[in-house]
């Protein structure tokens, strides 16, 4: 069992990593028993990843605490869909991203309780050579935006948390039309 790639539970004494010790576990390390002495820096890092949500049908949806990644996986709504998002807790983040062409309807992303959302949307035109699009800016304090009914796949909007209560959001979304912008509701 010692060949390389193989793996085996091990007991040590005096054991010495040169380079790179890495330890990738969800669980606790537990029964450490002695001195541990790290020269260097450790690096603490949680990520929230647990999650994807898909929205395949005609429907409201309120995004789940646990998110990571939300699927529009639905291209037409009878009418507008209110999008709740999660509470904006320091240090969650997570993405929307179009599955398919959004079309019928709005999809309206709204801010929960009093959280306010800030940031920048970018969107282009789909087949100008040109150019052609714009940034639509999310200003501070603003609590809602509504995403027109003609997003294209692979569009996608990253919301992140700072600070609790702001969401900030980078956008990049493919439309069919220069005029397709998404608008913000509240802000200054």
């Amino acid at each position: 069992m010692g060949e390389v790639g193989c793996l085996k539970d091990g007991h040590f004494q005096n054991l010495q990593v040169e380079g790179h010790a890495r330890f990738h576990t969800t669980d606790t390390i537990h029964d450490m028993f002695g001195e541990l002495q790290v020269h260097g820096r450790i690096i603490a890092q949680t990520i929230i990843t647990t999650g994807i949500q898909r929205l395949a049908t005609d429907a409201i949806l309120t995004i789940a605490t646990d998110t990571s990644l939300v699927l529009f996986a639905h291209a037409g709504a009878s009418t507008s869909r209110i999008i709740t998002l999660p509470a904006a807790t320091a240090g969650r983040q997570f993405k929307i991203l179009w599955e398919l062409t959004q079309t019928g309807s709005d999809r309206v992303l709204t801010a929960a309780g009093t959280d306010t959302i800030t940031g920048q949307i970018f969107t282009s035109v789909t087949v100008n050579a040109a150019g052609d699009g714009d940034v639509v800016s999310v200003a501070a304090a603003s609590t809602a935006i509504t995403v027109v009914d003609d997003v294209f796949l692979g569009s996608v909007i990253d919301f992140y948390c700072g600070v609790a209560g702001t969401w900030i959001v980078n956008g990049q979304l493919v439309v069919d039309a220069v005029g397709s912008v998404p608008t913000v509701t509240g802000g200054g």
